[in-house]
């Protein structure tokens, strides 16, 4: 009895997700903004340099899917925690009057210290690097 106990311990311990543990809150300073012109292309105007110099960087929550830090805080939801070699992929989508936004955060995990990013805010895009911890 003792051991089917144990085995029964074992086997619920072994299926408790492990995202839990690893949940994270993310500092990430930003390096570059640019604005997606009528061509496609992504260019650095005047509107995507002051947004840079307003909003340098921001956070983002793991647990929550908060982002703060920004003209705005969205709460994002998550489609893929930081687990091994994955990155973190986090995701919101919104409906306007006439218009639907869209909002992707995508953080490559694999060097610790310091970890890419690319932020998609409907026709902007941002990038730069990311830290753990919030600091």
């Amino acid at each position: 009895m003792r051991v089917l106990a144990i085995f029964v311990a074992s086997t619920l311990i072994a299926c408790l997700p492990v995202a839990n543990a690893a949940a994270a809150l993310y500092a990430c300073d930003v390096r570059d903004v640019k604005s997606v012109d009528k061509e496609g292309v992504p260019v650095a105007d005047a509107d995507s340099a002051r947004t840079l110099k307003l909003y340098p960087r921001f956070t983002f929550d793991d647990r929550t899917g908060r982002l703060a830090g920004l003209k705005e805080e969205w709460v994002l939801s998550l489609l893929q925690k930081a687990v091994g070699q994955n990155a973190l992929l986090a995701v919101s989508i919104h409906k306007g009057m006439g218009n639907t936004g869209l909002k992707i955060l995508k953080i490559d995990t694999f060097e610790k210290d310091k970890m890419p990013f690319v932020w998609i805010s409907d026709d902007r895009i941002a990038t730069g690097v990311c830290t753990t911890g919030g600091g």
